[in-house]
């Protein structure tokens, strides 16, 4: 493996389906089935990533499920993560997907900053915000995170169509530029909706 490549582990949802045959959301197991979710860290783990993202990547209000819960959902997946990563060179992640819109009045940054707190109380450090249709809800997040805990390290992913376009509608290249000039962020890049052929393709464009 050369010096500039970082190996992160794949679809935990895609994983644990294949595993269990259930096709509720996977960050429901971080409460009633620990052991397959310490499992499938495990397995990639021995397969040799550089890094393991928490089961926590739908922890939120779309879950529909009071913030309660959706809060021992998130401190669940790091703390089985942390015991998976336990002894080996593998890092953490603390994993944050996209919210899905509910209503023209939802405060998507706000609930970003709570899940953050979350993890920022768990002590992480590492935040991979994937699969992101847009930048400016979570600009304000990024600068609470460094505000909180100046040694964090940031990545922000969006996630594209062939055409470069977002759920959302955004274009991928105006995403990634203004997510570059970010001194809050630490790494950009894209992930999900296209192959990785086309994302290679994107990305060389």
């Amino acid at each position: 493996m050369s010096a500039d490549t970082f190996l992160f582990d794949g679809a935990f949802g895609t994983y644990y389906t294949q595993l269990t045959n259930k096709f509720e959301p996977c960050e429901l197991a971080n409460l009633d089935d620990r052991q397959t979710v310490f499992n499938i860290h495990k397995s990639y783990i021995d397969a040799g990533v550089d890094a393991i993202k928490t089961n926590t990547f739908g922890a939120n209000s779309g879950l529909r499920l009071d913030f309660e819960t959706v809060e021992q959902i998130i401190k669940e997946g790091y703390n089985i993560a942390l015991d998976a990563a336990k002894g080996v060179n593998a890092q953490v992640f603390a994993d944050i997907g996209p919210i899905p819109h509910k209503d023209k009045d939802q405060d998507l940054t706000q609930e970003y900053i709570k899940i953050a707190d979350v993890f920022l109380g768990l002590g992480a450090q590492k935040f991979l915000f994937e699969t992101m249709p847009e930048y400016n809800v979570l600009k304000p997040v990024f600068k609470h995170i460094k505000k909180k805990n100046p040694n964090s390290y940031i990545i922000a992913s969006f996630a594209s169509s062939l055409d470069g376009y977002t759920k959302s509608g955004l274009y991928y290249k105006q995403l990634l530029d203004k997510a570059q000039k970010d001194a809050n962020v630490d790494a950009i890049g894209l992930n999900c909706l296209c192959g990785p052929a086309h994302i290679i393709q994107l990305v060389e464009d």
